[in-house]
């Protein structure tokens, strides 16, 4: 935001061969992903620019 660029949220298809690893993994998002759509919103309602 400092450049005037608001967050974009992407996503990525990666596939890991180690089942236990794979399993932490997902386990990690599935609770990383609350706080960063909370993150988002939180930048998305300080936006410089007009929302529609």
């Amino acid at each position: 935001m400092a450049r005037a660029l608001l967050p974009v949220k992407t996503t990525s298809a990666h596939w890991l061969a180690h089942p236990s690893f794979a399993d932490a993994v997902e386990r990690f998002l599935e609770r990383e992903g609350s706080g960063i759509n909370n993150y988002v919103q939180e930048l998305e309602s300080r936006s410089p620019f007009r929302q529609t």
